[in-house]
């Protein structure tokens, strides 16, 4: 029987290299050829889109999606800035935290770093109860900061978001379907 297993995987190996479907890829001179594998035995790569910056971050949610869940008042949103790598958008208020419509994003070079970021945020939800939403590697949420706010702080990868919305008895699920869009709309750059 052993006598068979080295022409059965020599045969298998040729079979794997000539089922090519005759493109480019595996004839002289194409992909196969610079790295001497066959392009049907190639591994393909698997990239990340980049993250936005600055002011497109404000992008991962819009005047619409706050007015999806019930929140008619967002508007086009006032973009606060102070490196590529954050925004604090505000779709309609003074502050989140005064009741009005906000999302602040984070975009880290790391996961460590986004971590300590997510503790910082973490200090606006006092009280905050851990959630788990699919997609995300830790939230905290509070649908009612001193009667004024809900807050959901999530972390996902070198992401960190927090949105923020008035209180009332739709808060809880009014964060929940921000959150999901959020994070359905960051799933490349994790």
């Amino acid at each position: 029987m052993k006598r068979y297993i080295l022409p059965f995987a020599a045969l298998m190996a040729l079979s794997l290299y000539a089922c090519g479907d005759g493109s480019q890829a595996n004839q002289p001179g194409g992909p196969a050829a610079a790295t001497g594998v066959p392009a049907v035995l190639a591994v393909p790569t698997i990239t990340s889109a980049p993250a936005p910056q600055g002011g497109e971050l404000c992008q991962l949610l819009t005047a619409g999606d706050f007015a999806s869940v019930g929140l008619t008042d967002a508007a086009d949103p006032t973009i606060t800035s102070d490196d590529p790598n954050s925004a604090k958008c505000l779709y309609a208020g003074d502050s989140g935290t005064t009741g009005g419509l906000e999302l602040d994003v984070y975009v880290h070079d790391d996961a460590t770093a986004a971590r300590e970021t997510f503790k910082t945020v973490s200090g606006q939800i006092p009280s905050g109860r851990p959630q788990n939403p699919v997609g995300a590697d830790g939230a905290l949420t509070n649908d009612k900061v001193a009667d004024t706010y809900g807050a959901t702080a999530v972390r996902v990868g070198r992401l960190v978001f927090i949105v923020l919305v008035p209180t009332s008895a739709d808060t809880h699920d009014q964060l929940s379907d921000l959150v999901h869009l959020v994070l359905d709309r960051t799933k490349t750059f994790k």
